[in-house]
C-alpha cells in the first residue's frame, strides 16, 4: 500500500466533468500528469509540468484540479475503475451455479492482478509507493478490497474443492498475497523470470493454500 498516512488537503475535484469537452479536456491532464509521474516522480511533479505536458494553460488545470494530490487521487479512481472492470468476466464466473473450480478461479485473478500491475510498472509504483496517503485515498482502496473480497469469500463458500474454515479471511489472504507478490514482482522483476513465470508459481501456491486440507 502507499507509503505514509497524512492529512487530507483540498484533493476534491473543484470542476464535474459533465460535458464532453470537459471530459476531454480531464482525460489529457490526467495522461499527461501520468506521463511527467512517470518521469519525474512524486516529489519532482508540478502541476505547471503537467499543463504544460497537456498542452493547456495553468488556469485550465486548476478549473479541474487544486493541487497535483487531487490529480493522483484522480489517477487512483482510475486505476481502481479499471480493475473492477478487469474483473467483470471473473465476477459473472463467480456467480455461476455450480461454480467454476478453484485452480480456474484463481489463475484468472492471478492473471487480472498480473495485467493490472504490469501496465504502466513505475506509475504503479509511485501510486503505491511514493506517493502520500490520503484518507480520500484510504477509502478508494478500502472500498476496492472489500468488494473484490466480498466476491472471493462468496466464492470460496460455494467453490468445489476449496478447503478453507474461514472464507472471508481466506479472501483477505489471497488478496494481500496476491498484491504483495504481483506488486513486487511487477515493480521490481527479478532477472530471468518472465510474467508467465510469475502467474504460474503465484496460482499454483493460492491454490495449494484454498485446496489443502490442513488443520
Amino acid at each position: 500500500m502507499p507509503r505514509n498516512a497524512r492529512a487530507t488537503e483540498d484533493v476534491t475535484p473543484r470542476k464535474h466533468a459533465v460535458q464532453a469537452r470537459s471530459r476531454a479536456t480531464v482525460q489529457v491532464l490526467l495522461e499527461a500528469a501520468a506521463q511527467v509521474f512517470e518521469r519525474e516522480g512524486y516529489d519532482g511533479t508540478t502541476t505547471d509540468a503537467i499543463a504544460e505536458r497537456a498542452g493547456v494553460s495553468i488556469g485550465s488545470l486548476y478549473q479541474y484540479f487544486a493541487n497535483k494530490d487531487a490529480i493522483v487521487l484522480a489517477l487512483c479512481y482510475c486505476h481502481a475503475v479499471e480493475g473492477l472492470q478487469l474483473s467483470a468476466p471473473l465476477v459473472s464466473k463467480l456467480a455461476q451455479d455450480p461454480p467454476p473450480a478453484v485452480a480456474e478461479v484463481i489463475r484468472e485473478v492471478v492473471r487480472i492482478a498480473v495485467a493490472s500491475h504490469s501496465e504502466r510498472p513505475r506509475l504503479h509504483r509511485l501510486l503505491f509507493e511514493e506517493m502520500p496517503l490520503t484518507r480520500e485515498l484510504q477509502q478508494t482502496f478500502a472500498h476496492e478490497e472489500a468488494e473484490i473480497g466480498s466476491w472471493l469469500a462468496n466464492y470460496l463458500r460455494r467453490a468445489p474443492g476449496a478447503a478453507v474454515a474461514n472464507p472471508e479471511l481466506a479472501a483477505h489472504l489471497v488478496q494481500q498475497t496476491l498484491f504483495l507478490a504481483v506488486h513486487r514482482f511487477a515493480t521490481n522483476p527479478p532477472a530471468g523470470f518472465t510474467e508467465q513465470d510469475c502467474e504460474h508459481e503465484i496460482a499454483n501456491m493460492l491454490v495449494a493454500y484454498l485446496t489443502a486440507s490442513v488443520e
